[in-house]
């Protein structure tokens, strides 16, 4: 599967992408920043 961002945040947690974890050593790390946090988004 590929999946390409056209840019801006797409992801609820305000991330650019829904794919922003890793499994590392059967843990799941996040490797992608929060671009804007959620609360700012949905008013939450």
């Amino acid at each position: 599967l590929r999946v390409e961002q056209g840019g801006g945040i797409a992801c609820h947690t305000g991330r650019h992408s829904c794919f922003f974890q890793k499994l590392d050593n059967g843990r799941w790390v996040a490797v992608e920043p929060v671009i804007k946090d959620p609360k700012e988004i949905y008013g939450r």
